[in-house]
């Protein structure tokens, strides 16, 4: 998707998600520093590796046959965090409650469609933690 997506809402996400450890992996098997489940970083790799974009540090074989470990490199992750926050971001028209709320519940998510957040407390929960981390970064401009 042709959308900009802050580095500093990026971030937020990443320490909501993980606390920054790449090697993180949750009880619902999401893994690194994004907590991509793997049948979704599967589908974004292929994606992205159908693109005509070249990427400096992810071989396109590396995203069109996406294993469990690649989901642990920071650079695949962030990668494909990226591609689906951009792809949020343009569906949902900026609205980061619902990006949230997609990459939490999956963008399929049947509130969504109704211009509304997910009705889950873990996904009001990330809502609420990587807003206060973004407006955090964006304030304190701890990042150029």
């Amino acid at each position: 998707p042709k959308h900009k997506v802050s580095p500093d809402f990026i971030r937020a996400l990443i320490l909501a998600e993980s606390g920054a450890n790449p090697d993180a992996i949750s009880n619902m098997k999401a893994f690194g520093l994004g907590q991509i489940i793997l049948t979704t970083g599967q589908q974004a790799g292929k994606e992205l590796s159908r693109s005509n974009t070249h990427f400096r540090y992810v071989s396109k074989s590396q995203l069109s046959n996406l294993r469990r470990t690649d989901l642990l490199d920071p650079a695949v992750n962030i990668l494909i965090t990226c591609y689906l926050i951009a792809k949020y971001n343009y569906k949902f028209e900026g609205r980061l409650d619902l990006v949230v709320s997609a990459w939490n519940a999956g963008e399929y998510t049947k509130s969504l469609s109704q211009g509304k957040h997910a009705p889950y407390r873990e996904t009001e929960n990330l809502i609420g933690k990587i807003n206060a981390y973004y407006i955090y970064l964006l304030t304190n401009k701890i990042f150029p």
